[in-house]
């Protein structure tokens, strides 16, 4: 993935990497993790070979709170752990409902918002992270419904790719083997994306 994309459109897919260390987990006993406790998966970084290569270019640490003590120290040593072995590794950390630069150690911002359409970057950086925003399709965290039409999608993400920045949404997959494959996506959310690909096509009046 590059920053040159004028947008990111994607499964959130939070805990992919544990397949590679599921024996590792946080535990209040161990001194490097007993803080992470409500973002156990954080830790499997560390345990990550050096040799794992472009296994992961994105990464996003959920529960990085004030409250459980996360600090600038403990980003710096998850972004360097993220980043062994594959230097071209972006990560951020979730500081919780809100677009804000978080700390000196995240390439971009987590941006994770409930109702988005009133938040549009002024330009691409902000404060040395490049602006992202992480919201749902569906009337919540991986569900399959839909909440707003396609026009409204297809605006508010035109309106933050004109100044540079970047979404990432979330699609709920299908739990259900009865119902289809096992991680398929809802026609609706498909039908969603390709309505803000297509508007992001389209040239705007005076180009």
């Amino acid at each position: 993935m590059t920053w040159s994309m004028r947008v990111g459109l994607c499964v959130l897919a939070v805990g992919t990497l544990l397949l590679h260390a599921a024996p590792c987990k946080a535990d209040p006993e161990n001194k490097d993790t007993d803080w992470f406790k409500n973002a156990r998966y954080g830790v499997f970084m560390h345990f990550l070979p050096g040799d794992a290569g472009s296994l992961a270019l994105t990464d996003k640490f959920d529960g990085g709170y004030a409250h459980v003590k996360f600090n600038e120290a403990i980003a710096r040593i998850y972004a360097d752990a993220a980043k062994h072995g594959n230097p071209h590794a972006i990560v951020t950390f979730n500081p919780g409902i809100r677009v804000i630069h978080y700390t000196k150690a995240e390439d971009y911002t987590a941006g994770e918002l409930n109702e988005p359409f009133g938040t549009i970057p002024s330009s691409r950086w902000l404060s040395g992270s490049q602006w992202h925003a992480l919201t749902y399709l569906g009337s919540n965290w991986s569900h399959r419904d839909t909440r707003y039409p396609a026009e409204k999608w297809a605006a508010w993400v035109k309106a933050v790719v004109a100044h540079e920045g970047v979404v990432t949404l979330d699609m709920g997959p299908n739990w259900n083997p009865q119902a289809g494959p096992i991680g398929s996506l809802a026609q609706e959310h498909l039908s969603q994306v390709q309505a803000i690909k297509a508007a992001l096509d389209r040239p705007s009046p005076g180009e």
